[in-house]
């Protein structure tokens, strides 16, 4: 199955959205179209264990509004990761984690597995150095 991940078109709002990080209230939904588009994707299938590759303030939000079986969110600066941990502590579960680490290390997540891989910040960092006016797809191998 193959999903379009970028649909939207109304990039002046995507771009006002992931930039209100100093909006640091523990408000689990932040309006976002692609976090809509990818509920409508997911439809009613389990989101299982959620590995947020990437994590920020507004994706983590989304997810702890999720019915999830445990949430890791992974990201490289520990000055980040108090951010996010301010929006998580009130909702955090004792499955849940915050890691701060860098992909080049193969011990990061060694051994785990991940039912929902949300990677938005890689995705929207990519279609930024894109050339062409290419959408993204993610495929999934079932």
């Amino acid at each position: 199955m193959i999903h379009n991940l970028m649909p939207w078109r109304n990039e002046n709002r995507m771009t006002a959205n992931m930039n209100r990080i100093d909006d640091l209230s523990p408000s689990p939904r932040k309006p976002s179209g692609l976090f809509d588009h990818i509920e409508a994707l997911q439809g009613d299938l389990s989101w299982g264990s959620i590995l947020d590759a990437g994590t920020g303030t507004h994706s983590l939000g989304w997810i702890t509004s999720l019915q999830t079986e445990r949430w890791t969110a992974v990201t490289g600066a520990e000055r980040h990761a108090a951010q996010v941990r301010r929006i998580a502590t009130p909702v955090q579960r004792p499955q849940d984690r915050i890691l701060v680490g860098n992909w080049s290390d193969p011990a990061l997540l060694a051994g785990e597995r991940h039912d929902t891989v949300l990677a938005d910040y890689l995705l929207g960092a990519i279609r930024g150095a894109m050339v062409t006016d290419a959408h993204l797809t993610f495929v999934d191998a079932d």
